[in-house]
């Protein structure tokens, strides 16, 4: 479709908005709607996305596109902003957040240490050197494929089952702690010692 422009900020009953695929997208207006719960515009233009008014906006789906910036909200609980351009992502308000995926984006940081009900985070083929994740204890899948981590720190994260961390810089992982563990790949490494 070769929709550019929508604005929604009259529809302040609107609470399911699918405009996914809409490739020609460059202006999205959401306005101040209090009731808007499930957002998704995969494969966009849009440049920036503010969603903070959208205080009740519970799923953010926003991949496949051009974001270099990215405002959330306090309720968002899954944000899917893969394959983007966002060199950071501020998560800290998002204290509700349980699942992000920002796979293939330019990431250098991130902070989620207000995020402590995060039980699934991607973050694969970002340029991350470090990730402190001791705050987020309910964390059950980890997949940090393909940045420049030296280190990772997972003693805190008891119910994680699955990590993928291949094609990074470790050479020693300590998984004694994380007993729930199902699968773990961690491939392409310097490991020289994996206590498991």
């Amino acid at each position: 479709t070769s929709l550019s422009t929508l604005d929604v900020s009259n529809n302040l009953k609107l609470e399911w908005l699918d405009c996914n695929s809409t490739s020609s997208l460059a202006t999205l207006i959401l306005g101040d709607n209090t009731v808007l719960r499930h957002l998704d515009i995969d494969g966009h233009l849009l440049t920036s996305l503010d969603v903070s008014a959208n205080t009740n906006l519970q799923t953010l789906e926003c991949a496949f596109g051009n974001l270099s910036s990215l405002t959330l909200n306090s309720k968002l609980k899954t944000l899917s902003a893969t394959q983007n351009k966002l060199s950071s992502l501020n998560s800290v308000n998002a204290v509700d957040l349980e699942t992000i995926d920002v796979d293939r984006n330019s990431l250098t940081a991130v902070d989620f240490s207000n995020n402590i009900k995060l039980k699934e985070v991607k973050i694969s083929d970002n340029s991350l050197n470090a990730i402190d994740i001791t705050a987020n204890s309910n964390l059950e899948k980890l997949s940090i494929q393909s940045n420049n981590l030296t280190q990772l720190d997972l003693t805190n994260n008891t119910k994680l089952t699955s990590l993928y961390a291949s094609e990074n810089n470790l050479n020693t992982i300590n998984l004694g702690t994380n007993t729930m563990l199902r699968v773990v790949d961690v491939d392409a490494n310097d490991v020289s010692a994996l206590d498991i």
